[in-house]
């Protein structure tokens, strides 16, 4: 009989948390989607454009893959049709399905380019070498300096 404890980290929590704040977002940029541009077919390619946003910005595939069902299920209800149906309409579905998924494979592509160039930025390879490297003499006093310890007396040995 095992005691282990559930296994809780913190990236459990945050792709949920980022789930959430993907959701809405995307729901206030349908509403404004929805409200500004008269064209079906902007509002869906600005909706898959949102995603790759999202997607780039979490550079997780778990709320990526969650924001771009929830935007299907968005756009195809409000945006598309304008009474919440969720309606299969071939011409205008399978365009904005592959808009909305190749927008979310795109944005965790993105994200992971801008995690790369991050951590390349930070590291400095030559300085790590330089740092390692000891100088000559470095670990004995010069001769012309008189080495005090600390009550003030001359230390007969030439240390501190």
């Amino acid at each position: 009989m095992s005691t282990s404890t559930p296994d809780t980290t913190p990236d459990d929590a945050a792709w949920a948390i980022n789930l959430f704040t993907a959701a809405l977002t995307l729901t206030a940029f349908i509403c404004l989607d929805s409200w500004l541009i008269d064209t079906t077919g902007t509002r869906l390619a600005l909706l898959a454009a949102a995603v790759t946003v999202v997607a780039e910005r979490t550079v997780d595939p778990r709320p990526a893959l969650g924001c771009a069902v929830l935007a299907f299920a968005l756009g195809n209800g409000f945006l598309q049709n304008h009474t919440g149906n969720l309606v299969w309409s071939a011409s205008i579905d399978y365009p904005f399905t592959l808009a909305l998924f190749g927008g979310a494979a795109l944005g965790l592509s993105l994200g992971q380019a801008r995690l790369a160039w991050r951590r390349h930025r930070l590291m400095h390879p030559f300085r790590m070498l330089l740092d390692d490297v000891p100088v000559p003499g470095a670990d004995r006093p010069s001769r012309g300096r008189r080495e005090y310890t600390p009550t003030g007396r001359r230390d007969p040995g030439g240390r501190a």
